[in-house]
């Protein structure tokens, strides 16, 4: 007769690992995707300074928007991602101004997620810590 003792802390503090790694590839390509000319905005814009920026131009814009993104360990299993400028929600759902004019949503999450598994990524991780 044979007993299988499992250490779940090991399995635990492996799995942490692995999210850990797999996190930072997601960033990355959050940013990869941010950085694409998928989002080209075809538009010029006034600035508050009075300057007019002509197109193509994307997302990244002057850099604020992709700058802003980080991510923190709510524990070792758990991460939120967050986009910490104030203008973030308009790229993700777009935007109409009172005078009528239309800014389309460009949801970079949801695109980023279409181009790679997360499950994928994760897996890929872990099999190096459980080897």
């Amino acid at each position: 007769m044979a007993t299988l003792r499992i250490n779940r802390a090991k399995i635990d503090s492996l799995l942490g690992q692995a999210l850990k790694v797999a996190i930072a590839d997601l960033d990355a390509s959050f940013t990869a995707v941010i950085e694409s000319s998928l989002f080209a905005w075809p538009n010029f814009t006034n600035r508050v300074n009075g300057q007019t920026v002509g197109s193509p131009r994307d997302i990244v814009d002057t850099g604020e928007f992709r700058d802003s993104q980080s991510y923190t360990a709510i524990n070792p299993l758990l991460y939120r991602f967050v986009w910490a400028i104030e203008y973030a929600l308009v790229i993700l759902y777009g935007y109409t101004t009172r005078a009528g004019n239309t800014y389309a949503a460009r949801d970079w999450i949801a695109e980023t997620l279409k181009q790679v598994s997360f499950e994928e990524i994760f897996a890929d991780a872990a099999r190096r810590f459980f080897r």
